[in-house]
């Protein structure tokens, strides 16, 4: 049953690969919070606009890259500067204690750069790119977000009828939501004596969307009810999420986008009840 299933999600995607062929976005996980400089030279984060606001998650001890452009290229060697602040309080974060930073020159005749930053302790936190070494070239003062916060989730699906057997994934899924080849968790009891099925995504940090795939037995058409919760609180996200699943369907039923809340906390962000690639 299970290749079966995974069969037919690649026959899904492919109904959708010319979406994503198509798809110039950018990463996910550049951010930017305020409009770069575009006249004269200006050295800048590169990032995003269209997710502006949302934080990168990330995790303790690991290497984060941010990108450093400026318009046009330089004549000698530009050294780009950082402040980080703790974003809960507006404090400095202190180096060496709260991060480790890597910074790479755009070297003359370049246009770009990339520093590294690695967060030590838990906190959320703005990285800020406030100064340049060559006082004719104007910082920007952009910035990225960063959260070393993790999330666990859990979905919960039940139905009405006992002659049904439903089974569930927890599949990652592209930015313009076809599959992403990566299934979390999967739930598939023999038997529907239950009438439940339960997948979790423990301890994940990073951000991007996710899908829910109902497969299984149902020859008939079922009534079910899906309900979210963040473990590390026990609390429910959102409210139940009702439906009807069609008779001998295998499909995604529940879309939903991880990221961080406004107070850079890990977070279900946004749940979809319909696909959202339509």
């Amino acid at each position: 049953m299970k290749n079966i299933k995974s069969i037919y999600k690649l026959f899904v995607l492919l109904a959708v690969v010319f979406m994503v062929s198509c798809d110039d976005s950018d990463d996910m996980n550049d951010v930017v919070t305020s409009t770069t400089t575009i006249e004269g030279n200006s050295v800048f984060i590169e990032t995003d606009d269209a997710s502006a606001g949302i934080f990168t998650l990330t995790g303790l001890n690991t290497a984060d890259q941010i990108n450093v452009a400026v318009n046009n290229a330089v004549t000698t060697d530009l050294t780009p500067g950082f402040t980080v602040y703790n974003y809960a309080d507006n404090s400095m974060a202190v180096l060496g204690t709260d991060y480790t930073i890597s910074v790479t020159d755009i070297t003359a005749g370049s246009m770009s750069s990339t520093t590294q930053i690695t967060f030590l302790t838990d906190g959320i936190y703005e990285v800020v790119l406030d100064g340049s070494s060559d006082a004719s070239i104007d910082a920007a003062g952009n910035s990225r977000f960063f959260s070393t916060d993790s999330g666990s989730y859990r979905a919960v699906l039940t139905w009405t009828d006992a002659a049904v057997n439903l089974d569930m994934d927890i599949d990652l899924m592209t930015e313009t939501w076809g599959w992403g080849f990566v299934t979390f968790d999967s739930s598939s009891s023999s038997t529907a004596v239950d009438l439940s099925e339960t997948v979790e995504l423990l301890n994940i940090t990073g951000q991007g969307n996710l899908a829910l795939w109902f497969w299984g037995n149902n020859n008939t058409a079922v009534d079910y009810k899906i309900q979210l919760f963040d473990i590390e609180t026990a609390q429910q996200i959102g409210g139940d999420y009702l439906g009807t699943f069609p008779a001998a369907t295998n499909a995604w039923r529940l879309w939903f986008t991880l990221g961080a809340d406004g107070d850079g906390n890990s977070s279900v962000i946004e749940v979809f009840e319909e696909d959202p690639a339509l």
